[in-house]
């Protein structure tokens, strides 16, 4: 089930899955995938927070770069509940299986609208502003850097 709405990732898509089944065995926990190519762009706005989902994906654990002074990704992904990373090699791979409640169907529109709005608004000059604004009005922080996500969670 996807946790959050799928967001633009360079050339691709990032989603955030609840693993509900890997392979028809019960599964639970946090998975960060990354959909590649163009077709993934385009299929991005079906992909919705709540929604359930069908995919093929090469998963890993997070690495630990053990740099001196550079903070563990693991640890900071095991704050968020992701435990996995994966590729998906085609938007193709990943099928909707099924909507989300009312609530958050309503709530994913209402989403779309906002980042369509900023988009037309302030994407026009530039996209970093437009990341800003749509990651204080909806928290969608796809459209940040590590850089300016750290600075906006300590303000």
């Amino acid at each position: 089930m996807l946790r959050e709405d799928a967001a633009s990732a360079g050339n691709g898509v990032s989603v955030t899955v609840d693993l509900t089944e890997v392979n028809g065995l019960a599964m639970s926990g946090g998975v960060r995938l990354s959909v590649a190519g163009r077709m993934a762009l385009e299929a991005a706005h079906e992909w919705e927070a709540g929604r359930t989902v069908a995919m093929s994906a090469l998963l890993r654990e997070p690495l630990d770069y053990r740099d001196p002074g550079v903070a563990s990704d693991r640890l900071r992904l095991a704050r968020q509940g992701v435990f996995l990373l994966g590729t998906v090699k085609s938007a193709a791979l990943v099928a909707v299986r099924g909507r989300g409640t009312l609530l958050s169907e309503t709530a994913g529109a209402l989403r779309g609208w906002v980042r369509t709005s900023i988009a037309a608004a302030v994407g026009c000059w530039s996209a970093k502003p437009a990341g800003v604004v749509t990651a204080i009005l909806i928290g969608d922080r796809g459209g940040l850097d590590a850089d300016d996500e750290r600075r906006l969670q300590d303000a």
